[in-house]
């Protein structure tokens, strides 16, 4: 058996071990990764904790964080093309409206375009005015 056949067969044995985990525990490691400041990692974690059952309200909006984190490490490392990518990547994992934070919203509005952030979030902003009692400008009053 080759080295490079060894090697693919550990990454599949490895990778089959992180999804027999539970989906709260690699969503645990998932959330140590990131404040470790490995987002790749908590995004395999994160993938696998879908595959495994974990349900996606809970996995798309540390989904969509890590991905964002992971595009600024490659931005800082001069990779804007990928950082580019993986930001959009992290739209396809967008939080629904209630569940985004404003850190979320924020975060969105820096990594896309106005038009790309209305197109993908319609109700981010409706929800936020009727929280705010109507109106978008109540806190800057």
């Amino acid at each position: 058996m080759g080295k490079q056949h060894k090697r693919a067969k550990k990454a599949r044995a490895k990778q089959k071990e992180k999804i027999q985990q539970p989906p709260a525990e690699l969503i645990r490691q998932s959330v140590e990764m990131c404040r470790a400041g490995n987002p790749r990692q908590a995004i395999v974690l994160l993938k696998a904790a879908l595959k495994a059952g974990g349900t996606p309200e809970t996995i798309k909006p540390l989904l969509f964080r890590a991905y964002l984190a992971r595009a600024a490490q490659l931005e800082q490392k001069g990779m804007a093309v990928e950082a580019a990518t993986i930001r959009q990547n992290a739209l396809a994992y967008l939080p629904d409206a209630p569940a985004m934070t404003n850190d979320d919203l924020g975060q969105l509005m820096d990594a896309a375009p106005l038009e790309t952030v209305l197109a993908n979030c319609p109700g981010c902003f409706a929800h936020r005015a009727s929280r705010a009692g109507g109106s978008l400008t109540a806190h800057s009053r």
